[in-house]
């Protein structure tokens, strides 16, 4: 009978261990679901809003002070709440604005933008530049120097608030080697490698707080997602996100958007994914780790067209002219004459 107690008693644990090991497994499997979920909900989307990219080069801020700053923001989204986290993150900048001549050179601290995205293409304009995605290729136009550069769909160097940024979900892909835990009420923290903890609602499965760390322990970057919003089309997203990255402990760069409005699901015109080139424009394509420039003689009425129709033109090759007969004169030419000359020195230096 002792042995049959002990067996049952062992029988027991490994039955409590294997439910725990299950239920953490299928937490993972639902957070999983539930960013793929939040990620195909915006089959369409046109969003209204403020971004703004910049560096703390004064103030020594902590992450334990940049979180009480971040907790403490007061304003919804709008410019006042850009205004409070520059006077909060950045007084130095703060006041150069306030000096600055807007006669002299039109300056702001943040960008208003617009996006669209149908479901294949994806474009995002601001007030000095704009970004399309669209038919393998990357656009990016620079109101100011009048240059369009066409990259290859996800080869661009230049980072910009897309769908993706704004809607704030992780790649599910992170939690194949997660674990999940219960840390407070109504939140799950999620373990991943590399140092990496990411807190999301219970129910929900929005992120809330996202912690990088180096190997050290040191903090290097901290995203925060605020004002969880419901937005017409059936969509709910984060419409304040600030990401903040450290150096040496103390915060170096800030990447900050606000959403002023949204509708998801609804048709967009495919006209928002054309984009018109004036007379006098650079076209540089830099696809192929190539570069070619042409300044546009005319008004192009899409630039998608014409990177798309100079893609499928061949190359020109340069052609084998054989035996260059006049380039050979040339350089015999200019031979004779060095021996000449030198022959004359020398005559001319004997006979004195």
């Amino acid at each position: 009978m002792g042995y049959l107690r002990y067996y049952f008693l062992f029988s027991l644990l490994l039955c409590a261990v294997s439910i725990q090991a299950i239920g953490s497994s299928l937490d993972t499997d639902s957070v999983q679901a539930s960013w793929k979920s939040l990620q195909s909900a915006a089959a369409t989307a046109e969003i209204h809003f403020l971004k703004t990219t910049m560096t703390v080069e004064e103030s020594k801020l902590t992450p334990e002070q940049i979180s009480e700053i971040v907790i403490g923001l007061e304003a919804e989204p709008s410019t006042q709440l850009f205004s409070e986290v520059i006077h909060k993150l950045n007084p130095a900048l703060e006041q150069r604005f306030e000096e600055h001549d807007q006669k002299q050179q039109a300056w702001s601290l943040w960008d208003d933008r617009t996006l669209y995205f149908d479901g294949f293409s994806e474009r995002s304009i601001g007030e000095n530049d704009e970004h399309l995605q669209t038919q393998d290729v990357h656009l990016v136009h620079n109101f100011k120097s009048r240059g369009i550069d066409c990259y290859e769909l996800g080869q661009s160097p230049i980072f910009y608030y897309g769908l993706d940024w704004l809607l704030g979900i992780p790649a599910p892909r992170l939690l194949n080697e997660a674990t999940v835990s219960e840390t407070s009420p109504g939140e799950l923290t999620l373990d991943l490698e590399n140092g990496k903890q990411i807190v999301v609602d219970a129910d929900t499965h929005q992120p809330i707080y996202e912690e990088s760390v180096d190997p050290d322990g040191t903090v290097n970057k901290i995203t925060f997602f605020r004002d969880q919003t419901s937005y017409p089309g059936g969509v709910s997203l984060p419409a304040v996100k600030i990401q903040v990255g450290f150096k040496n402990g103390f915060a170096k760069h800030v990447m900050m958007s606000a959403i002023l409005d949204a509708k998801f699901n609804v048709e967009i015109d495919e006209s928002k994914f054309e984009m018109p080139v004036s007379k006098g424009s650079v076209l540089t394509d830099l696809r192929s780790g190539e570069r070619r420039s042409k300044r546009s003689k005319n008004d192009v009425s899409n630039a998608v067209e014409y990177f798309i129709a100079s893609e499928t033109q061949p190359r020109p090759i340069a052609a084998d002219k054989g035996f260059d007969l006049k380039g050979f004169l040339l350089i015999a030419n200019g031979i004779f004459l060095m021996v000449l000359g030198f022959f004359v020195w020398r005559k001319a230096k004997w006979s004195k």
